[in-house]
C-alpha cells in the first residue's frame, strides 16, 4: 500500500535471488537502507518513483529480520518543459543561479512545493508558514511534475500584500473605534482594496502609510522615554533598524495594549490609532485631490536613470528609462521601488535555452548610440516574459580588410 500510489502490484519472479553483500564483505544500498530506517525507527519513507523496485526487496529485508514495516510513498519524477526527466545532466540549475538571477527564496519554495503537491484550499502562492500548515501526503501526485519557467517566472511577479493585511486590518478597527470624516474617507478604500500592491489600488498605500505611522511614533515616544533630555539615537525605524525588528516589538505592544507602552498625550491606544490615520488623510490629500486619487502606482512610480544624467540632468530626457507607475513593493516576490527593484529577471535551464527568460531594467543594450538602447524595458516593467535567444537576425554587420 504506497501512500502517493495507492496498491502497488509487482511479478512474483520481478525480484530474484539480489546481492545483500559484495564479494569485499561490504553490503549493497538495500540492506543499508532497511538496517538503518529500521535501527532508527523510521515510520514513513518517502523518495522518488524510481525507487519501488528498491523498495520491494527492502521490504522483503524488513520481514526477514522481524522489523516493524515503516509506510512507503513514491513521490513523483520532475520533468523539464520538454517532458525529459530533470536530471544533474540534463536541465541541472543550481540554486545559486536562480539566487544571482534575482529568485527570491520565498519564491523558489513556493514553486518547489508545488511539484507534486497541491494546496486543498487551490492556493498558488502561499507563505512558508501556510505551506507547512496546509501540508499532507494526502495530496501528493503521482503523476511527474513538470518544471515550467513560465510558471516560475509568474511567482516572482507575486505582488499580493500579504505582510500589510494585519495593519489594514487594524486601521480599520481604528476607523471603527474613533470614526470621523478622515477615518472614514480611509476605511472605505481600505474595504475596497484587493490586497495586491496594484497601481490603482489605494488600500495598500493607505496600509503601508499606516505602519509607518505608527512605528514612527512609537520608536520616538519610546527612545525619548529611554534617553532622556540626552538623546543618542535619533530619526526612525527604518533609518536604525535595516533588519525591520521593530515590527515585531511594534506589534506585541499593539496586541498588548499595554498603558505603560501608550504614547503621551494620548488618553487610549484608540485614540493614539486615530490619529495615525488622521495624519496618514492629511498627508494622502497634500499631493491628491482626494483619498481615492492616491494610488500606490502614483507613488511607485519608477525613475530609472542613466549614470550620466546624475551629473548632467539635461541629458535626461535622452539617456532616462520612462517613467512608469509599478506594481509591486517590499516584502513581496515582486520587489519594486522608484529607484530600486530586480536588475534581472531570468529563467534557464541548461539544454533548454530557447525556453529561456530574460528580462532587465533599460534593455540589455547599453551603447546610448545603439538603436537598440532601452529595447526590451518595456518587458521588464509591464511583467512581460523576454525571449533569453536572440530572435530572426535582422542586421548583419561584415569586417573586410
Amino acid at each position: 500500500k504506497d501512500l502517493v500510489r495507492g496498491d502497488v502490484k509487482f511479478p512474483s519472479d520481478m525480484v530474484g535471488d539480489f546481492v545483500l553483500l559484495r564479494s569485499s564483505g561490504m553490503p549493497v544500498y538495500n540492506f543499508c537502507c532497511a538496517v538503518d530506517d529500521a535501527l532508527m525507527k523510521i515510520t514513513h519513507v518517502f523518495r522518488a518513483e524510481e525507487h519501488l523496485s528498491n523498495s520491494l526487496r527492502q521490504m522483503m529485508l524488513y520481514e526477514a529480520f522481524n522489523y516493524e514495516l515503516p509506510q512507503f510513498g513514491h513521490l513523483s519524477i520532475i520533468l523539464g518543459s520538454d517532458r525529459q526527466k530533470l536530471s544533474k545532466r540534463h536541465g541541472a540549475t543550481s540554486c545559486n543561479e536562480y539566487r544571482v538571477n534575482g529568485y527570491l527564496p520565498e519564491a523558489m519554495n513556493n514553486f518547489i512545493a508545488l511539484l507534486g503537491w497541491s494546496s486543498p484550499e487551490a492556493q498558488e502562492i502561499m507563505s512558508m508558514s501556510e505551506m507547512t500548515a496546509q501540508f499532507g501526503y494526502e495530496r501528493m501526485h503521482a503523476a511527474a511534475a513538470v518544471f515550467d519557467e513560465q510558471k516560475l517566472y509568474a511567482i516572482q511577479l507575486d505582488n499580493e500584500s500579504r505582510f500589510l493585511k494585519r495593519w489594514a486590518a487594524l486601521a480599520l478597527t481604528a476607523a471603527t473605534a474613533k470614526p470621523n470624516d478622515k477615518t472614514t474617507a480611509l476605511a472605505n478604500q481600505l474595504k475596497a482594496w484587493n490586497g495586491r500592491a496594484d497601481i490603482e489600488q489605494t488600500g495598500h498605500r493607505i496600509a503601508r502609510a499606516f505602519r509607518q505611522q505608527v512605528q514612527d511614533h512609537l520608536w520616538k515616544s519610546w527612545l525619548a522615554a529611554a534617553q532622556g533630555d540626552r538623546p543618542s539615537i535619533v530619526g526612525s525605524p527604518r533609518q536604525n533598524d535595516p533588519d525591520g525588528r521593530f515590527e515585531y516589538a511594534a506589534w506585541a505592544a499593539l496586541e498588548a495594549r499595554a498603558s505603560h507602552l501608550l504614547p503621551q498625550p494620548f488618553a487610549s491606544w484608540d485614540e493614539f490609532l486615530a490619529a495615525r490615520m488622521a495624519n496618514v488623510f492629511d498627508d494622502l490629500t497634500k499631493v491628491n485631490a482626494t483619498v481615492s486619487d492616491a494610488t500606490w502606482g502614483k507613488r511607485n512610480t519608477s525613475n530609472i536613470r542613466h549614470p550620466f544624467t546624475r551629473a548632467m540632468p539635461f541629458l535626461g530626457r535622452f539617456l532616462d528609462m520612462p517613467k512608469a507607475p509599478q506594481a509591486g513593493d517590499n516584502h513581496m516576490p515582486l520587489v519594486a521601488a522608484p529607484t530600486f527593484g530586480a536588475s534581472e529577471r531570468m529563467v534557464v535551464s541548461p539544454g533548454k535555452e530557447e525556453l529561456g527568460i530574460l528580462v532587465m531594467p533599460g534593455g540589455q543594450s547599453g551603447h546610448i548610440l545603439s538603436p537598440f538602447y532601452g529595447a526590451g524595458h518595456d518587458d521588464w516593467a509591464r511583467g512581460k516574459p523576454g525571449k533569453l535567444l536572440a530572435g530572426e537576425t535582422l542586421h548583419t554587420l561584415r569586417f573586410s580588410p
